[in-house]
């Protein structure tokens, strides 16, 4: 196994204003799991043996906005450069105009497969509600499917960070395999 240039995993973290709290939350327990993921082990296509690349990851979100700038424009700058979206799924995360124009389709829309969803407040999951798109993909759930802001004891909201961090290297190291991702 021989050790490659790092590779860093752009993380838009798309959310609704109304789940700030939520969402603050659960990157406070996200962050100190990721940057514990040291590396990433994968064989490329067409590769006799697995490689390691170094992993560092970048979370994103509205608030990191500067002073002064063109908000919208900013936010498209950083859609175009995320690995992958970070959809923290809530009611008001599915109807906002501005997250389904801008931030779900880029990530979910046809031709599109960079999201990592994440179940913050209950959605119905049986198919009563226009997930987005959302639906056919695999959401990270707390235990026995419950959401992250219904969570009660902190362990289980640090075991839900943990297994959402284990969750993105998993998926980074899928997409490396399957050629989706170029290190």
């Amino acid at each position: 196994m021989s050790l490659a240039p790092p590779i860093t995993v752009n993380l838009l973290v798309s959310y609704a204003h109304a789940d700030a709290a939520a969402k603050a939350d659960l990157l406070d327990r996200l962050q100190p799991n990721l940057a514990n993921l040291s590396a990433v082990t994968a064989c490329l296509p067409g590769a006799v043996r697995a490689q390691t690349w170094p992993l560092t990851f970048s979370l994103w979100d509205d608030t990191l906005i500067p002073a002064g700038v063109v908000w919208d424009d900013f936010i498209r700058d950083h859609v175009d450069a995320a690995t992958f979206g970070l959809h923290l799924l809530s009611p008001s995360l599915l109807t906002s105009a501005y997250v389904r124009d801008h931030e779900i389709d880029p990530f979910v829309g046809p031709g599109h497969d960079r999201t990592i969803p994440v179940l913050l407040k209950r959605l119905p999951l049986d198919g009563s509600m226009d997930l987005r798109g959302f639906q056919r993909r695999q959401i990270v759930l707390g235990p026995d499917g419950r959401p992250y802001d219904e969570l009660a004891r902190p362990s289980e909201r640090d075991a839900f960070a943990q297994r959402l961090a284990l969750g993105i290297r998993g998926r980074v190291q899928a997409e490396l395999e399957r050629g989706n991702l170029t290190p």
